[in-house]
């Protein structure tokens, strides 16, 4: 911008303001919005800029307008072709909200580009909806989300608590094809680039407040009953996150005893051996870190049984013990015998996790077992001792 707008207020600021500003209904409406474009035209996506410059010389208004907002409509779907669009290592956050909110005074032009003209009236209401779904799918503009979404609840005054965020928020998770939360026909290959910009943008909306504890077992449930087979790497980062988000979903889950649970029942014939293994062990890693009083939720019920009938009793005793060792060299403030103590006293957990603490280091419990037994013979006999030395001094009752 030129010295002398650059106190003024951007274009960006007055969309913000006043949703009407590039609706134009008569010549004297058209003919403002032009110079309102051109005046602010440095504050557009590079592509748009190009396309005010190149038509200087367009004098009637109308024309002018119709064209930009045309623009601005490619601008969100040139992707789809493999041209110019929106695009997030060249377009600033700013850029990109302007194009939004310059798009959402006319869902008319988007409309006419794939949309019969019947259709326009549902378009008004539908938008935000339709206009997710153009930038959801792909590495070069799902960064936007997020800022979409903050615009459609401050046009449309969208519930960001709804189903249609939720829907949103389970794409970004497993933004694979296959996995579509909304029937679209295009999606670009899974790739490093799209899994990481889709959970960027998953925690802008953790961090917007739009994604609850609710939210969070929903999106682990549809992690865990993806129909799609998933990679290790892909499902721990994932598991990660969402417990990190909220460890309480280890605990009782979607209507059973923990998560180890749901996941076993939901996931046995659908995982492969080797990926289920490896999601066990995240899910035990995670449990005994945030619940090691609890034995991480691993033996509530029958989950430990069922686990070592499914996939045999050393992999996964192997695996719990593994991870058992882990919690007590980096959690100072907890030992195996508080474990072995915690495990013969809480009624959710059965004999199986006393009896596979027991195994884990029999030696050190039976260390500590005759420590505390000579410990407390010790006790008795120096009590005894004592009671002897001040019996002498006691008075006796005469017969």
């Amino acid at each position: 911008m030129s010295t002398d707008t650059a106190n003024e207020a951007t274009l960006l600021d007055l969309l913000r303001i006043n949703t009407r500003v590039f609706d134009p209904s008569t010549i004297v409406e058209a003919e403002k919005c032009m110079r309102l474009i051109r005046k602010h035209q440095e504050e557009f996506p590079s592509i748009i800029r190009a396309a005010i410059k190149a038509r200087a010389n367009i004098e009637h208004a109308p024309l002018f307008v119709g064209e930009i907002h045309h623009e601005v409509g490619k601008l969100f779907i040139g992707f789809l072709a493999n041209t110019n669009g929106l695009y997030c290592d060249v377009d600033t956050e700013a850029e990109a909200e302007l194009a939004i909110r310059f798009l959402l005074q006319n869902p008319r032009v988007i409309a006419a580009f794939l949309l019969q003209d019947e259709e326009v009236t549902r378009m008004k209401t539908d938008f935000p909806l339709f206009g997710i779904s153009l930038i959801l799918f792909f590495k070069k503009t799902v960064a936007f989300v997020p800022l979409f979404l903050k615009v459609a609840v401050e046009t449309y005054g969208a519930n960001p608590h709804d189903e249609f965020f939720l829907d949103i928020a389970s794409q970004l998770l497993v933004n694979r094809p296959g996995q579509q939360a909304f029937d679209e026909d295009f999606q670009e290959d899974p790739s490093a680039e799209l899994d990481e910009r889709s959970l960027e943008a998953l925690i802008k909306l953790r961090e917007s407040g739009w994604i609850d504890n609710e939210s969070i077992c929903s999106l682990m449930a549809r992690l865990l009953d993806g129909q799609i087979e998933l990679d290790s790497a892909f499902i721990e980062e994932r598991l990660r996150l969402l417990i990190g988000w909220n460890p309480s979903i280890l605990k009782g889950f979607k209507g059973h005893s923990s998560l180890f649970s749901y996941f076993h029942i939901r996931c046995r014939y659908r995982m492969k051996k080797d990926i289920a293994l490896k999601t066990f062990r995240i899910i035990c890693e995670l449990g005994m870190s945030h619940f090691p009083e609890e034995l991480g939720y691993i033996f509530h019920g029958s989950t430990y049984r069922d686990f070592c009938n499914f996939y045999w009793t050393h992999p996964i005793a192997e695996i719990f013990e593994e991870k058992l060792f882990r919690t007590l060299r980096e959690n100072s403030n907890v030992t195996l015998q508080q474990l072995v103590f915690s495990a013969a006293t809480n009624d959710k957990i059965p004999l199986d996790g006393l009896f596979t603490l027991f195994r884990c280091d029999p030696n050190a419990l039976l260390s500590k077992a005759l420590t505390c037994s000579r410990k407390r013979d010790m006790d008795m006999e120096s009590s005894i001792r004592t009671k002897k030395t001040k019996l002498p001094n006691e008075k006796v009752d005469a017969p």
